[in-house]
């Protein structure tokens, strides 16, 4: 699988602020949304001119809260990208949605969109009341269905290891989830994030560290089982071609408030990225005065740590060739070579000519197996 090049529309206002949420996001009724369909497409274009020679394979519509977007705003989107670019004939584009947002899906189909995933995060009401989530579970179920019935191609975020939550309470809830004929799952352990309103609250217990680790494989073992097996540390079944292009080190345009991007130099080795303003109208300010955000090239290891980074996220581990490719070194002689071997004789890393992948034991230890590889 080839890299590809994506281009992602941050939209950054949700009905209110998740609890967990770390993301740039405000809840709308705050913040002003003028003028962002425009500074969209103006940015769209000022990315286009940097990146002529590329074709788009995905767009990706998240947040925030994208399902609150006008679909008139997500179609002249889409249409300025299949203007500006080239696209792919099997061009991929999602958008993030809440069950609470949206009754008619369609109208965001016939604006173009072609994947759907749905923050669904739980399947009861007292767990959706304490991650604050606006939806019930009769509106989450019905959001699925809702949904079905217009993409083929639809994704559900579940999130597991909250508070009191049991093993078996997870796997009640995963095996109702495995029912749902969904061909996507991303599912999550939750993490306490400084800055938000979990991190702040001291009474929060969360599940051991071996009852999470539990979670984990079964997780694994539920969906594999299901025909939906990991393709990712959290993600499961058909393929995000999207996520896709981070996970193996591709180029990405990122437009938005608080949007990231990462673009090569064409026929070099240097890659740039470019970080935006947060906050919405500020951002939408700079675009009208043709500041199209900051930019950083990255040197070569922090090149390699990123490809290192995002690759070993997935089950098939990193491409040897791609990352040749995008690195200019082989991985081999990009990482500690002691460690290397100590990792892999400690049945941590597999290591073979195409790819370099953690074990089953290795998901585990992921970070750690990180930090000696590239010390």
């Amino acid at each position: 699988m080839q890299e590809g090049f994506g281009i992602y529309i941050h939209w950054p206002f949700c009905l209110s602020k998740c609890p967990y949420c770390d993301f740039n996001s405000y809840a709308v009724g705050t913040k002003n949304t003028d003028g962002l369909e425009n500074a969209y497409l103006a940015q769209l274009e000022h990315f286009s001119h940097l990146t002529a020679e590329k074709t788009v394979t995905s767009i990706f519509f998240g947040g925030g809260t994208p399902s609150l977007m006008n679909p008139r705003t997500v179609e002249a989107v889409i249409k300025t990208v299949q203007k500006l670019w080239k696209t792919a004939p099997d061009i991929e584009i999602s958008m993030e949605a809440n069950p609470a947002t949206v009754d008619d899906f369609s109208k965001f189909y016939n604006a173009g969109i072609n994947r759907l995933s749905i923050g669904i995060q739980a399947l009861n009401d007292e767990a959706l009341k304490f991650l604050g989530r606006k939806h019930n579970l009769k509106e989450a179920l019905q959001a699925i269905e809702n949904a079905k019935k217009v993409f083929s191609n639809v994704s559900i975020d579940l999130i597991y290891a909250r508070p009191e939550q049991s093993l078996s309470d997870w796997k009640q809830e995963l095996e109702q989830a495995l029912t749902f004929d969904v061909n996507h799952m991303s599912l999550y352990q939750l993490s306490i994030e400084k800055g938000t309103p979990f991190h702040q609250r001291k009474n929060l217990k969360l599940p051991d560290e071996n009852t999470a680790v539990e979670m984990f494989e079964t997780t694994q073992e539920m969906t594999a089982l299901a025909g939906l097996p990991a393709y990712e540390i959290s993600n499961h079944g058909k393929k995000c071609k999207h996520n896709m292009t981070y996970w193996l080190g591709g180029d990405y345009a990122g437009v938005g408030a608080g949007a990231h991007s990462r673009i090569t130099q064409n026929h070099s080795f240097i890659t740039t990225a470019w970080t935006q303003e947060k906050l919405p109208q500020k951002w939408v300010q700079n675009i009208k005065n043709g500041i199209y955000g900051e930019t950083t090239e990255l040197s070569a290891s922090e090149r390699i740590e990123e490809l290192i980074l995002m690759g070993l996220r997935l089950t098939k581990g990193i491409d040897k060739k791609i990352f040749l490719r995008l690195a200019g070194v082989s991985l081999e002689n990009a990482v500690n070579k002691d460690a290397f071997a100590e990792l892999c004789k400690s049945n941590l890393l597999e290591n073979n000519e195409f790819f370099l992948r953690t074990t089953a034991k290795g998901k585990l230890l992921l970070n750690t197996i990180i930090e000696k590889l590239l010390i």
